[in-house]
């Protein structure tokens, strides 16, 4: 069964509304990846013209990161996929049998991407479903001393 309710607001969105629900979510372990996206492979065509005009922005809003750079990759192929068979839809009669072909195509690649986006938590909404625990802070003790169940008092 899927997630219930709307998608989350991503926090990088919440912050430029000033909304009291950033900070909260900042403290309940939310991923915070840096870095700025690079196109881990060549983009060409439409692909290149999607990446060079969406992904700088949506950098520099702070909701894309570096980690999000083969997801942006994949969504800008799929993007370039999308507009090579509308081209040739466009070219094509609505009766040939190849047509209704393509237009099934484009949606189950479609659906398919955005499934696997949200399973993995790829998507700045999806993200802040995602809870992370930060490293625990050392104590001092001994590792020797935890694994006999020790106390060291002091």
């Amino acid at each position: 069964m899927g997630l219930r309710g709307p998608q989350p607001t991503p926090t990088a969105e919440l912050e430029k509304r000033g909304s009291w629900r950033a900070k909260k979510r900042k403290k309940d372990g939310e991923p915070q990846p840096g870095g700025v996206p690079e196109p881990p492979y060549k983009l060409v065509g439409d692909s290149r013209k999607l990446w060079e005009s969406l992904v700088p922005r949506l950098a520099e809003s702070g909701i894309a990161t570096e980690v999000d750079s083969e997801t942006l990759a994949v969504m800008c192929v799929w993007f370039g996929k999308f507009r090579k068979i509308q081209k040739a839809l466009d070219k094509m009669a609505a009766t040939n049998k190849d047509h209704y072909r393509l237009l099934i195509q484009m949606q189950m690649a479609s659906n398919c991407f955005d499934k696997l986006a949200a399973r993995f938590g790829m998507t700045p909404a999806d993200r802040t479903r995602i809870k992370v625990e930060g490293p625990k802070e050392d104590d001092g003790a001994d590792e020797m001393e935890d694994i006999l169940g020790l106390k060291v008092v002091g």
